[in-house]
């Protein structure tokens, strides 16, 4: 019985072990904002990214500062970014975005490069587009998006189109909008967000004005792929390590 307690001492401090770093390398935890200098800044909670406080510089593209908008796919796990050309580029790490290193083009929407900003939603397991004229444009899937095919429009904050930006914060499940004036607005409900309704003003940082995109990204809502193998891995020898006991118990025969 000891040796099968120690087992399973051991295994569940891998479980630990192996799940925390692993989770880390899906790239960055925070709120992310690439300024109107190509900046990416990142900011470790939500209440150092409503004052601007304590940023975190991970790196710059002068490019980026004129871009239409940026977005974290959860569904993808990965990096997206609009440019002023309406070019859809996917990075595969914050590292990457950070130098705008290795990127993948989709596809070139010229439209898309004047508008307001982008968001994948993964409560909706859609992508979302806010025109330069304000309208919320959904789409259902990743084809339907880089090829701006099956659009509906959601609704129209006639405000929108000249915003900062706009990202879902899978910490606090809802919807945040940043204005042209750097008014932070958050919406709890995709249908309040679509239609400008019911917005609740967080802060205001008149520095954001202008910015070119913002996203969140919170690493234990959103398990790497090598995190969910690791952590399988170690429940399997947790399962076979409370298997394993003395082969000759009390009461049994010696061979």
């Amino acid at each position: 019985m000891a040796n099968r307690t120690i087992g399973i001492t051991t295994v569940l401090g891998a479980v630990l072990v192996l799940a925390h770093p692993l989770e880390a390398i899906a790239g960055g935890d925070g709120y992310f904002r690439i300024n109107d200098q190509g900046q990416l800044i990142e900011y470790r909670c939500i209440a150092d990214f409503l004052l601007a406080n304590d940023p975190i510089p991970l790196g710059s593209a002068a490019t980026y500062g004129n871009d239409a908008g940026f977005f974290y796919d959860f569904a993808r796990a990965s990096f997206f970014r609009v440019n002023d050309a309406g070019a859809i580029l996917e990075y595969a790490s914050i590292d990457d975005l950070a130098s705008n290193t290795g990127p993948t083009l989709h596809a070139t929407i010229a439209t898309y490069g004047n508008d307001a900003g982008f968001l994948q939603d993964p409560t909706r397991s859609t992508y979302i587009r806010v025109e330069n004229a304000g309208f919320v444009v959904e789409y259902a899937s990743f084809a339907d998006f880089i090829a701006n095919t099956n659009p509906t429009v959601q609704g129209n904050g006639p405000s929108y189109g000249d915003d900062s930006g706009f990202f879902y914060d899978d910490r606090r499940e809802s919807y945040i909008r940043v204005d042209n004036n750097g008014f932070i607005f958050e919406y709890l409900a995709f249908a309040d967000f679509a239609q400008d309704a019911n917005g609740t003003l967080l802060d205001t940082v008149a520095s954001y004005s202008g910015d070119a995109g913002f996203f969140a990204l919170h690493p234990e809502k959103v398990p790497s792929l090598t995190t969910l193998g690791a952590v399988g891995l170690a429940l399997a020898l947790l399962v076979a390590a409370t298997r394993i006991g003395p082969r000759n118990g009390p009461g049994k025969p010696t061979a």
